[in-house]
């Protein structure tokens, strides 16, 4: 196959077909029935939204681990144990991912646990979902990070950085996070 993107949505697949640079969503039950073409993934996407709002999950195609993930689609962070995962553009546009890290044996290594991968649809606010992505590759993942990034007193580096980045999204992940916030104000 020469297509690059092959993802799930809701039940209904969508391909982009590179040759004619556009997008096909089809029905994995039937998939020689395509059901519509457009432009843009986004444009699939509100379709699938216009004829099946209750479903609430998306599968994403790793190519880095040639596996699919399984999201469930939520409208904020679940728990303080949730972290931004840092996937980058491995994620499906306008989603910002979500999982539980494991234990490790390791500091440096950052295991996920696959039964735990959320996602917040952000296709409204993609300058907010751009943020939280950057943020996510120098540590700024949750809140608890950004509370502890603000009440570092570096100038210089990567915790200048951080402290940058946290004050930035502090409104975004109190916002995303008000379900469990006074948990972690009290700690």
């Amino acid at each position: 196959m020469n297509n690059a993107v092959l993802l799930g949505y809701k039940g209904y697949m969508v391909e982009y077909i590179k040759e004619r640079e556009h997008y096909r969503v089809y029905d994995p039950v039937s998939p020689a029935q395509t059901i519509a073409y457009t432009d843009s993934f986004i444009e699939a996407m509100d379709g699938i939204d216009k004829q099946c709002p209750e479903k609430k999950e998306i599968l994403n195609y790793s190519p880095l681990a040639s596996r699919v993930d399984r999201f469930t689609i939520v409208d904020q962070i679940p728990d303080s144990r949730y972290h931004v995962w840092n996937i980058g553009d491995n994620m499906i546009d306008g989603f910002l991912p979500l999982c539980r890290k494991l234990p490790s044996e390791f500091d440096w290594q950052e295991l996920v646990d696959p039964q735990s991968l959320v996602a917040i649809d952000m296709r409204d606010r993609p300058d907010v979902l751009a943020d939280m992505r950057k943020a996510a590759g120098i540590g700024i993942t949750n809140l608890e990070r950004v509370y502890k990034a603000l009440g570092t007193v570096t100038t210089t580096g990567l915790g200048k950085q951080q402290k940058e980045w946290a004050q930035v999204l502090l409104p975004v992940y109190e916002e995303l996070s008000s379900n469990f916030i006074e948990n972690l104000r009290g700690r």
